[in-house]
C-alpha cells in the first residue's frame, strides 16, 4: 500500500512512500460519510517542522490517494508538529 498525500498549497505540497508514516482510521458516520481522517507523516529529522509551519496549511484542501486511488478529500484543519507530523484531515 503506497500512500500519497496532496496538500495545495502554492506550491503544493505531495508526501509520499515512507513519509506517510500512518494513516488513522477514518471515522465513518451511520451514513458512511468519512468526516475525517488523521494522517501522520515522518519527521525524525525535523525537516518538515520549517516547511509546515512557514506553509500555514489550515484549511488547504488535501487529498489522499492509496496506490493512485483517491481515498479522502478535504481540508487540514489541525497539525501538530514533533517527532512525527500529525495533520487531521475534514471533508
Amino acid at each position: 500500500m503506497l500512500f500519497e498525500l496532496t496538500i495545495f498549497t502554492v506550491p503544493p505540497l505531495v508526501f509520499e512512500g515512507a513519509a506517510v508514516a500512518s494513516v488513522g482510521a477514518s471515522n465513518a458516520s451511520i451514513n458512511g460519510e468519512l468526516p475525517n481522517m488523521p494522517v501522520t507523516l515522518d519527521n525524525a529529522r525535523g525537516e518538515l517542522t520549517q516547511v509546515l509551519a512557514a506553509a500555514n496549511l489550515l484549511r488547504h484542501r488535501a487529498e489522499l490517494r492509496q496506490d493512485g486511488v483517491l481515498v479522502f478529500a478535504g481540508a487540514v484543519q489541525a497539525v501538530a508538529l514533533g517527532a512525527s507530523v500529525v495533520l487531521d484531515l475534514e471533508s
